[in-house]
């Protein structure tokens, strides 16, 4: 688009919307997110949670789907960063220049913050147990697994969004005008 940068905007923002925008009127108990392309690492799979993060309801969880072959990633603190107990705290050690990525603990406060609100879930061959179970995500064989035993928890009437291309996708929730 071009002209006007208000219009410009504007007419940006629409065609962002149809390109990559996923309209959702409910949150959702249960949000199972796959983070293709981005699924090398978790550095780069948990952009996808971010989706997830807008379409689950408060209490509800976020499964990620992921290979992530090569693990975390390059900043082998994720699991500390991510798994810290409460995101002041984590600030706090970045305010202060007591941790050793600060644009990985950065990132990580983010969800530290969603987790303060939403539970987390992995599908991840790439991502050992106890790197998962240190970030504070509950651990999955594969997507059924999660929904099967989500189902259980939450119940059969649990409401269920699955988001294919998470971390290139934007959920929106839509207006009931009525």
């Amino acid at each position: 688009v071009a002209g006007h940068y208000v219009q410009s905007h504007r007419a940006a923002v629409s065609l962002g919307l149809e390109v990559m925008g996923a309209p959702f009127s409910e949150p959702s108990q249960i949000v199972i997110v796959d983070s293709h392309p981005a699924d090398l690492d978790l550095w780069q799979a948990s952009k996808a949670i971010m989706a997830g993060d807008l379409v689950a309801a408060d209490g509800g969880t976020v499964v990620l789907v992921t290979p992530c072959p090569e693990g975390v990633g390059p900043h082998a603190e994720l699991p500390e960063y991510i798994g810290a107990p409460e995101v002041e705290g984590l600030l706090e050690r970045i305010r202060q220049g007591e941790v050793v990525e600060p644009i990985a603990a950065s990132g990580s406060a983010s969800l530290v913050r969603m987790g303060e609100r939403i539970r987390f879930g992995l599908v991840s061959a790439g991502v050992g147990a106890s790197e998962a179970e240190a970030m504070r995500f509950a651990c999955f064989n594969h997507a059924q697994e999660a929904l099967d035993r989500l189902l259980e928890e939450y119940g059969p009437e649990a409401r269920v969004t699955v988001i294919l291309q998470g971390a290139e996708t934007l959920p929106y929730r839509t207006v009931d005008s009525g």
